[in-house]
């Protein structure tokens, strides 16, 4: 029995190094990656599979995940016909037939130089707050480098290819400092534009100054705000003062437009400054009552009054006549050669005699 035991050792061990022998004593490891997002109706994205070898680090194959695609209904090249521009029917049929090859170009290269190089090289970020798109880029040096594939003309896919495989590679060890890329926050480039509307009545500089902050790309109001230097400095009046037994009480209104204001000025938040300018001049203007210019008449449409966009601060319809006009006038400012002019106070025309 003793002699059984120790050949069938000596037959196994023997066969250990026939196996080492004939891999070469390479050993592998496979890891999965994947990187995705929703846009146009469709989860755009990429699921790979990197295998490496673990003493080299280089990698010897990398494939599509195809479950985890299927799973998930991952839209890897854009379907979308466009007439002269992109065929999405032929380029899904080149993709099919190139993308083992091409995914091929990766075998060799070192899995923690890839990640390092497409990380530095290529990125995502939400167009939007809302997410609702994403800008993929690759940058120009390493758009035409061999290490960058681009399958079937699809740049856009072998950029979400190429954050797949990062993701793959980080996936290796999850304590060391590779770690998945992801889609970047939105963060937009803005302008801030000031703006004002004022006029002299009862001995008090009635008015509202205004800042509008907006998303230089896409025209939309990211903040709009009290312009406190200019009130304190003109001594504008927001709200009237006056207190009229039984029918305004300038203090309480006063003290509930502080509370509001800031809260009800978010209420612009999001719209395009050109319309709102636009919807502002048709609805709302300001006229003197006389020749002196003693005083103004500060209308607003009817239809416009009960419009979301019309925001009323603490039941002040001329705070809200005026401080539309101050937004208007500080859209105005974006570009003083556009067609955008700042709104003022109409001259007074007298009515004509009757005959």
């Amino acid at each position: 029995m003793k002699k059984s035991k120790i050949l069938s050792t000596l037959v196994l061990a023997s066969s250990a190094l026939v196996l080492a022998s004939c891999n070469g004593g390479e050993t592998t490891k496979t890891v999965s990656g994947e990187y995705s997002y929703s846009a146009w109706g469709h989860t755009y994205g990429a699921a790979l599979k990197v295998t490496f070898d673990t003493k080299t680090n280089k990698i010897t194959k990398v494939e599509r995940d195809t479950e985890v695609i299927t799973a998930k209904n991952f839209v890897e090249v854009t379907p979308t016909v466009v007439e002269g521009v992109w065929d999405g029917a032929a380029r899904n049929e080149e993709y099919t037939r190139v993308i083992n090859d091409q995914l091929a170009e990766y075998v060799g290269k070192d899995v923690n130089e890839l990640y390092n190089t497409i990380k530095a090289n290529v990125s995502a970020a939400y167009t939007d707050t809302n997410h609702s798109n994403v800008t993929l880029s690759v940058t120009d040096s390493y758009k035409n480098d061999a290490a960058f594939v681009i399958m079937a003309g699809a740049t856009q896919t072998a950029v979400r290819t190429s954050l797949a495989i990062a993701n793959a590679i980080a996936n290796i060890d999850s304590t060391d400092n590779l770690t998945p890329i992801t889609t970047a926050e939105y963060t937009p480039v803005t302008n801030t534009v000031a703006g004002e509307y004022s006029y002299t009545a009862w001995g008090n500089h009635y008015g509202s100054a205004i800042k509008v902050t907006y998303d230089v790309s896409n025209n939309k109001i990211t903040k709009v705000e009290r312009d406190t230097d200019v009130i304190a400095s003109e001594n504008i009046v927001e709200v009237t003062p006056t207190v009229i037994e039984g029918s305004w009480d300038g203090t309480a209104r006063n003290e509930e437009y502080a509370r509001v204001i800031d809260a009800q000025l978010a209420e612009y938040v999001g719209k395009d400054v050109y319309e709102l300018y636009n919807t502002i001049k048709a609805n709302v203007s300001a006229t003197y009552t006389d020749a002196d210019q003693s005083n103004v008449t500060l209308s607003v449409s009817d239809e416009y009054k009960n419009d979301e966009a019309f925001v009323i601060m603490a039941g002040a319809t001329q705070t809200a006549v005026r401080t539309s006009l101050a937004i208007a006038n500080a859209i105005a400012n974006i570009d003083e050669n556009d067609e955008y002019t700042p709104i003022v106070t109409a001259t007074y025309v007298a009515p004509t005699p009757a005959e």
